[in-house]
């Protein structure tokens, strides 16, 4: 989606156009996060379900065992990012991993020109986006 948008702002707009560095690289920092996670559980990684069970029981946390399958929708999906960060602000209170799945869980509850606003920085930029994509009317902002 996000080479969509940025072929589209490029055709559009050119040299003119914003970067997306930003929101690649902190997208490719999720991924690369979540990658090896979804390798485990393909696996059946079953001993990663005993650890996660064994943790649950001695931080007290309900949710560290509770595998339920695959990711159904979008708000079980974030909510699991959300407990990734918690997990790590656990177990490594210095990693950055906590504050990434906390950031891309967050972004993932934002509209688009409300995601765009808050990556991309340089007012110019953000008008020209919300003109290509019809996004961010004065009207949207009071929502």
């Amino acid at each position: 989606a996000l080479n969509g948008l940025e072929r589209a702002v490029d055709a559009r707009l050119g040299a003119d156009g914003p970067g997306f560095r930003a929101a690649r690289e902190a997208l490719e920092k999720v991924i690369h996060f979540i990658a090896p996670l979804a390798t485990r559980e393909n696996d059946g990684g079953n001993e990663d379900v005993a650890v996660d069970a064994a943790l649950g029981a001695a931080t007290g946390d309900s949710r560290a065992g509770a595998i339920a399958g695959p990711i159904q929708n979008r708000t079980q999906a974030l909510s699991q990012l959300r407990s990734v960060a918690e997990f790590f602000r656990r177990t490594e209170p210095h990693s950055p991993v906590a504050y990434l799945a906390d950031k891309a869980a967050d972004w993932g509850e934002m509209p688009l020109h409300l995601w765009l606003r808050s990556v991309v920085k340089d007012t110019a930029a953000i008008a020209m986006l919300e003109e290509l994509l019809g996004s961010g009317a004065k009207g949207d902002a009071a929502r």
